[in-house]
């Protein structure tokens, strides 16, 4: 099986390859900043793409102007989408190649923010791809550093998962034979606080278990993009079908009910060689409406970046969540006002 690995530069391309074990004739690069003419022929000969364009992370200021509260760290929609607006260039060079190409290859993005990309390849480009979720592995570990069970441990544990954008909850846990744990984690969970905003609750699955009744991904270990390359090759070179947490896009098939179908979503993909197939999962309506103020910010950012529209992107400033349960009307006026002036979205949007 040959993969093709989409990197800023070639050196970072070939260090992820041999990082996940790949060598030779099974694996070819292409260094996105050099715009290489034979990107075209190496997409198709490929039969998987995996895409590891990075984006840096963003953290906005309080305007210098502003009487409110205000911590920058904890918008996170609209640090992620200034972080991305740095790539989706990239992203549109590659989306053209590939294209181009004629090609089917699956398109699986490992970097930061594979959701952005996701998103973005479908939403400009009529790209479904899928993306490596950083935090699907380490689930059963963080539940039982968070809520130790005394006689439980992460070999004695079964669960099935799926989420919205990068939040993956654990919908059903049980043990090897099919009994279902979940009481008795929700009763270790009985003494967690909730005197917090529902922004700062999604941030902390223990809170947001007793609340919705279900465990979800975020401050879970997260993997390298390294990690994840070297996943998805040995998941789509392994002998018989296995299957990962990916993202992808909710569109027609609708693998989690609820969602709005252009949104990204985590489910199970089934893998046979190149062959993806996103499974359905009963994800609980309170786990779907927990992510509603990000669904709605997500999908607006998504395509104001798109479309390069700034009335876009400022309704989507005002509907990150943070932003959204922090400040008034007017407040989040004088922050989009503020947001404009950094240099990184003055640019993209052609200047004030």
């Amino acid at each position: 099986m040959r993969f093709l690995i989409v990197s800023k530069t070639e050196n970072e391309a070939a260090s992820l390859a041999a990082k996940a074990g790949l060598q030779g004739s099974d694996v070819a690069f292409w260094a996105i900043e050099s715009k290489a003419a034979s990107a075209i022929d190496e997409i198709a000969k490929a039969d998987a793409v995996i895409t590891a364009i990075g984006a840096e992370p963003v953290v906005i200021d309080k305007p210098d102007s502003a009487g409110f509260p205000f911590e920058g760290a904890k918008a996170e929609v609209l640090n992620n989408t200034i972080g991305f607006m740095r790539v989706a260039g990239l992203f549109d060079t590659f989306a053209e190649a590939y294209k181009l190409s004629g090609s089917k290859a699956p398109v699986i993005n490992a970097a930061d923010l594979s959701e952005y990309a996701v998103g973005y390849l479908f939403k400009k480009h009529h790209i479904i791809s899928y993306g490596a979720l950083s935090q699907a592995k380490g689930l059963l570990k963080c539940l039982l550093m968070r809520i130790p069970i005394n006689g439980i441990s992460e070999e004695m544990l079964r669960y099935k998962a799926a989420g919205v954008g990068d939040i993956i909850w654990m919908y059903e846990l049980t043990d090897k034979n099919g009994k279902d744990m979940y009481p008795l984690f929700r009763v270790g969970a009985g003494e967690e606080s909730l005197a917090l905003r529902r922004v700062d609750l999604l941030k902390d699955p223990a809170k947001a278990m007793k609340l919705f009744g279900y465990y979800h991904s975020l401050n879970a270990p997260v993997q390298t993009t390294a990690e994840l390359v070297a996943d998805i090759a040995a998941v789509m070179t392994g002998e018989s079908p296995s299957s990962l947490y990916l993202a992808t896009i909710n569109k027609d098939k609708g693998y989690v009910y609820g969602v709005d179908e252009p949104m990204p979503v985590a489910v199970n993909c089934v893998i046979d060689g190149a062959n993806i197939t996103p499974q359905k999962a009963d994800l609980p309506l309170p786990c779907v409406l927990a992510s509603n103020d990000y669904v709605g910010a997500f999908l607006t950012a998504v395509n104001a970046i798109a479309v390069k529209c700034k009335t876009q992107f400022r309704r989507a400033i005002k509907l990150d969540p943070y932003v959204y349960s922090l400040l008034a009307l007017d407040e989040a006026d004088i922050l989009s006002d503020s947001v404009f002036a950094n240099n990184i979205v003055s640019a993209y949007f052609g200047g004030k």
